[in-house]
């Protein structure tokens, strides 16, 4: 599908802080090292927003903040691109282990936009690509993504890849001390296509970045001890079968009744 218009929507607003994050000490980008982490292993975990003093509780030794521009707390706004027949879309809802996203996200904090390629592998292993662009691509020539560094699993008949969704929330970054791990938090997540939007009200969906799976991680040893379990969750699928009821999602339907439940039923999941 076509989006009326490839600039910046309105999606971005400030977020009541749920957590006191004064408490823990920062570190900026220039001081990551292995924890950038640009090929990983994802485990992903969803939770009610208003839980987040207590995830938070006790980890301010083992992380630090992320800091950029002088600021904790980013904004981030993305258009996702797919085939006319969603093709990437499918892949994901059909199982299929190597599969990509792509997207143009903007970075507020610093101004920036790049065009991003996640490719995650048959063995579960993520590897992000991205360059500078200069203005929200109208389509994408599947060529000039290859060349990025991302492969090709869409179908030929595909054609152009077209912009199918926006997207935008706000996030911190936790980087552990001592060991290559990073942990985003997202809140306020939004999606928009077609003229329709669609807020994850109350929702937190956490990131736990490796070079592989550590389940001795303080993060993920305090998701154990408050029973949050892991699992997947993408924002362009969820935001997909939310806002386009027509792109067959049967697979995701039981997750975001999950999140339904989450987000304590007051808002109608199709």
């Amino acid at each position: 599908m076509n989006l009326s218009e490839t600039r910046t929507p309105s999606l971005t607003r400030r977020l009541v802080r749920t957590a006191d994050l004064s408490v823990f000490d920062t570190i900026l980008l220039s001081e990551l090292g292995d924890a950038g982490l640009m090929r990983r292993v994802d485990t992903k975990f969803v939770f009610p927003a208003a839980w987040l003093p207590d995830v938070l509780e006790g980890l301010t030794d083992k992380y630090r903040l992320l800091e950029v521009a002088g600021r904790a707390e980013h904004d981030y706004v993305t258009l996702y691109f797919d085939t006319p027949a969603f093709d990437l879309f499918g892949a994901h809802h059909s199982g299929v282990a190597d599969r990509v996203k792509v997207r143009e996200r903007l970075y507020l904090s610093t101004n920036q936009l790049f065009l991003e390629i996640k490719h995650r592998n048959n063995k579960g292993v993520t590897n992000k690509v991205r360059s500078e662009a200069r203005a929200w691509a109208a389509a994408l020539d599947p060529q000039e993504v290859v060349t990025v560094g991302a492969p090709r699993p869409w179908r030929q008949a595909g054609g152009e890849l077209e912009p199918a969704l926006w997207n935008a929330y706000r996030r911190v970054t936790l980087v552990r001390d001592g060991a290559p791990e990073r942990v985003t938090i997202d809140t306020g997540v939004r999606f928009m296509a077609a003229g329709e939007r669609f807020e994850l009200s109350g929702l937190a969906i956490a990131e736990v970045k490796q070079p592989r799976v550590d389940r001795g991680s303080p993060f993920m040893q305090r998701m154990r001890e408050l029973g949050v379990r892991s699992g997947g969750f993408s924002k362009y699928c969820t935001g997909v079968s939310l806002l386009m009821p027509t792109v067959k999602h049967n697979r995701f339907r039981p997750r975001l009744r999950a999140m339904e439940r989450a987000m304590g039923g007051k808002q109608h999941v199709a």
